[in-house]
């Protein structure tokens, strides 16, 4: 009899996938702001058509179309690279050995 497994891309199975789905939520995370920040932004420019108060405008543009997203990204970008030591540590002594042969049409 087949047991009823379920099969996900987001079911982790091992220390290493644990920490590269953990990855994987917060960039979606912080994807999500960015995008949430500057389609606000747009929608705000949009809705409101006409002359802006110069200094609010410079605001906006600046601080959440270009410094929000810098800060958001170089986060993403550190949180990450810190991950790489660990996720690239040699497999313990004695652990099983795989290896694959990828042949195009063969």
């Amino acid at each position: 009899m087949i047991e009823n497994v379920s099969q996900s891309t987001l079911d982790t199975a091992g220390a290493g996938a644990d920490s590269i789905a953990r990855l994987f939520y917060v960039m979606v995370f912080g994807g999500v702001a960015i995008w949430v920040i500057v389609v606000g932004l747009s929608i705000y420019a949009i809705v409101r058509p006409g002359k802006h108060n110069e200094r609010a405008t410079r605001f906006l543009v600046i601080g959440g179309g270009a410094l929000f997203p810098t800060i958001v990204l170089t986060a993403l970008l550190s949180y990450g690279l810190a991950m790489l030591p660990e996720l690239q540590r040699p497999a313990p002594q004695g652990s099983q050995v795989i290896e694959v042969a990828g042949v195009m049409w063969w």
